[in-house]
């Protein structure tokens, strides 16, 4: 009597009674529900007081809210019982969103818990599966902690990691098991006689190499020197790629462990004779200006110069270079002695939207693309190197320039918008062929930046407020038995299909919604933004419209979408235009009088 249960279909419930063979349950929406014993048995899961269930049931979703934000050792020692002491992020997040957090909140609260499960004595993880946290019943030490995050983890750089953490955070001592057993795993790869991962071998020299200064005794397992193991090396930019520090480089580090890329480098220029051309061939990957200056130092002007151009003349296999330089390096004299004609450059970056933005969308290392992406952006438009090119370009120079923008399909439309007014600027007979505003925003959804807003609320609402709300409504209505008579499931069942339907639209126009930048308004033809004076000559009279979206549309004040179809008949006609529009067996015949920009 009083403990909590849980039933499948009825939640969580606690035991009113038990009686002989008969037990009572109250369960929030069956109170008094009795059933046999053997049934309770093979029915029920029986909660602790603490189970993050039974307190989702008992107290209030404000009360748990507020507990769970505040105190994140708390909530993670909860949640970890709760399931057997036993529990991934993973299960953490969908116990927790979005019935006590959003997934906004989430994203702050789970970086606390992440520190909580790192430095906290009381949080372990499982030894067969590191992404696995246990609570144990006794603190333990930083470095036992540790190790056996070391000895749970079945990837090299992962452990790599650990290992940094280690030496970060504890002190070197020759006696420590720990250490000497972590130690152990990467002298291994050094005494392998045919080690195949040769990022893995480069990374065991370095860090025992490194460590080898505070503890003299492994210096004796560098049976290998750095010049056999480079030797071996086949792919050297992809070597170099995997000593990648994921963390954030510690230049304070005494023992040299945080940047396995610097190290290397390092021992390439003491060790290797031709550094120099291991330097001009990891540049495009490395980004590292020390290269440069090294190159510099030892009187490579010419081999700096001759890799700029490179860069650029290979630009899809070193496309973060050319951006790099562009960054970076446009004011030195090497760059200014590659000659890279400023047509180049320009050509060469919208080469390199356009190839980003392709593989972005066939999800080919996003991450890095998206990188790239978003720099060659800022240099093209955001720095204006575009639009001040084309403002003294010839016309044979802007015509080709745009022709390459119009390529770039991804392209934010507004962007195109603006780039076409400075060339209508300065040449007002030229021809954007095959560009039309139907084409550029076949592909995307022209918003005001106010209803995109309003949208984005909208889809929030339903998914944290109306989403769950339908599946307890559900819930309760299984509850009720019979489902062939059961009114309250198929309410329930149709508002769940209006939910999901409503979801998906609101998604996709919210992924091809483009927010419409009210200073690219072109009053020149009728466009998004503008609002069009007609005289209808049919009726005698003029009549005045405002062209938007179909989010804002609302023909009773007049204002139309750029998709509908007299929308589509306005779109980029001009003043003094004659437009014949049919709607149904109406036939209307408009003059454009008057076009001006729409307050937005």
């Amino acid at each position: 009597k009083g403990n909590y249960v849980f039933h499948r279909t009825w939640g969580v419930g606690r035991i009113r009674s038990v009686s002989g063979d008969d037990i009572a349950i109250d369960f929030a929406k069956k109170r008094g529900h009795e059933m046999s014993l053997k049934m309770a048995v093979s029915a029920l899961q029986t909660l602790s007081k603490d189970h993050i269930w039974a307190l989702k049931a008992r107290k209030s979703k404000e009360e748990l809210h507020t507990k769970i934000k505040e105190n994140a050792a708390w909530a993670l020692k909860i949640l970890i019982k709760s399931f057997d002491n036993h529990c991934s992020l993973k299960q953490i997040k969908a116990e927790l969103v979005p019935s006590v957090l959003t997934t906004g909140e989430w994203s702050a609260w789970s970086t606390k818990a992440k520190d909580v499960l790192q430095h906290d004595p009381l949080f372990g993880v499982d030894p067969d599966n590191i992404d696995v946290y246990t609570v144990r019943e006794r603190a333990i030490s930083i470095e036992e902690k540790l190790y056996n995050e070391f000895k749970a983890e079945r990837k090299f750089f992962n452990r790599v990691d650990i290992l940094r953490k280690f030496i970060r955070y504890t002190e070197i001592d020759d006696d420590s098991e720990f250490l000497n057993e972590m130690i152990d795993y990467f002298t291994a790869f050094l005494k392998a006689t045919n080690q195949e991962n040769k990022a893995y071998l480069v990374a065991s020299y370095l860090i025992i190499k490194n460590l080898a200064k505070e503890k003299r005794h492994l210096t004796s397992d560098l049976q290998l020197n750095f010049n056999s193991i480079f030797d071996s090396i086949e792919k050297l930019t992809s070597v170099y790629g995997e000593l990648k520090y994921k963390e954030k480089d510690d230049e304070k580090d005494e023992q040299g462990l945080y940047n396995l890329q610097r190290d290397f480098l390092q021992q390439i220029k003491i060790c290797i004779p031709e550094w120099q051309e291991a330097y001009v061939k990891l540049f495009p990957k490395a980004l590292d200006e020390s290269i440069l200056h090294s190159l510099k130092d030892a009187g490579q002007e010419e081999k700096i110069v001759s890799m700029i151009r490179n860069c650029f003349e290979n630009y899809k296999e070193n496309r973060s270079a050319v951006v790099w330089f562009y960054n970076n390096y446009t004011e030195s004299p090497f760059y200014k002695r590659a000659g890279i004609p400023a047509e180049k450059e320009i050509i060469t970056l919208i080469h390199i939207l356009d190839i980003t933005f392709r593989e972005i969308d066939s999800h080919k290392n996003t991450s890095e693309n998206k990188k790239i992406n978003k720099q060659a952006l800022s240099i093209l438009f955001d720095k204006n190197l575009l639009a001040d090119y084309l403002k003294d370009a010839e016309r044979d120079h802007s015509e080709r320039i745009y022709t390459l923008i119009q390529d770039v399909k991804d392209l934010d439309p507004a962007e195109k918008q603006k780039l076409q007014n400075i060339i209508k600027a300065k040449f007002s007979d030229f021809k954007f062929a095959g560009e039309t505003e139907k084409k550029a925003v076949s592909r995307i959804l022209l918003v005001t930046a106010g209803k995109y807003t309003e949208k984005q609320k909208q889809l929030a609402h339903i998914m944290e407020v109306e989403v769950p709300a339908n599946s307890k409504e559900i819930a309760f209505a299984l509850s009720l038995g019979d489902l062939r008579e059961n009114a309250e499931y198929k309410a329930a069942k149709e508002k769940q299909e209006l939910l999901n339907s409503t979801t998906a639209k609101l998604k996709g126009e919210i992924e091809r919604a483009q927010i419409f930048d009210p200073a690219t308004i072109d009053t020149g033809h009728v466009s998004f933004g503008t609002t069009v004076t007609l005289y209808n000559e049919t009726r005698g009279e003029n009549e005045v419209y405002t062209i938007l979206g179909p989010w804002e549309s609302d023909p009773d004040n007049k204002i139309i979408s750029y998709l509908s179809p007299l929308g589509e008949a306005l779109i980029n006609r001009r003043v003094h235009d004659k437009v014949d529009f049919t709607m149904g067996q109406n036939i209307s015949l408009f003059e454009i009088q008057d076009i001006s920009a729409a307050q937005i």
